[in-house]
């Protein structure tokens, strides 16, 4: 059996045939999950997010122990601004698959700073990461630890204007520009 949760997002996808494959194959088994899984991700990455969540919604609680189908309930709860929800999905597919980095990354956008540091400590060279955390400690006065997250993405990424940008303000506002 193919695995083909990884195959959902891809460029040559061809997704309103395969909207047309998951919804026929729905109209036969109503519940099967991985069905509601890639269509769910399907409409997540279409901007759907209301429909991407039921259909997502339904598919973990068919398989709970989709860690895949769970971490993206938890993107397209956090899309939706239902940060409880997200977390909570978010946590329970870290449970099934601690090392995912991308998953860890959606927990701090899901508001649990915790999740970034988890991120550095499995990709030192998350931009994303490092930029949100610096951003995060920077909220919480820890101007110098900003800093250096700041200096750590601008090494990685040095053409990022978002990262000049919050370095710029940090700097500002800790007097060392």
């Amino acid at each position: 059996k193919r695995d083909w949760s990884s195959d959902v997002c891809s460029s040559d996808l061809r997704w309103p045939e395969a909207r047309r494959i998951y919804r026929r194959v729905l109209a036969f088994d109503r519940s099967q999950p991985d069905a509601l899984h890639l269509l769910g991700a399907l409409e997540l990455e279409a901007g759907q997010i209301d429909l991407a969540a039921a259909f997502l919604g339904q598919a973990v609680a068919a398989v709970p122990d989709n860690a895949i189908a769970q971490a993206n309930l938890g993107r397209a709860l956090r899309r939706r601004g239902d940060m409880g929800g997200a977390g909570a999905a978010l946590r329970r597919s870290l449970a099934l698959m601690p090392a995912a980095s991308d998953v860890w990354l959606a927990l701090g956008f899901a508001g649990s700073a915790i999740g970034f540091g988890r991120t550095l400590a499995l990709d030192p060279q998350a931009v994303d990461a490092l930029n949100n955390l610096a951003t995060h400690r920077h909220h919480q006065g820890d101007g110098s630890s900003a800093v250096r997250l700041l200096r750590r993405a601008l090494a990685v990424q040095p053409d990022g204007t978002g990262l000049w940008q919050n370095y710029g303000l940090v700097t500002r506002t800790q007097g060392t520009l």
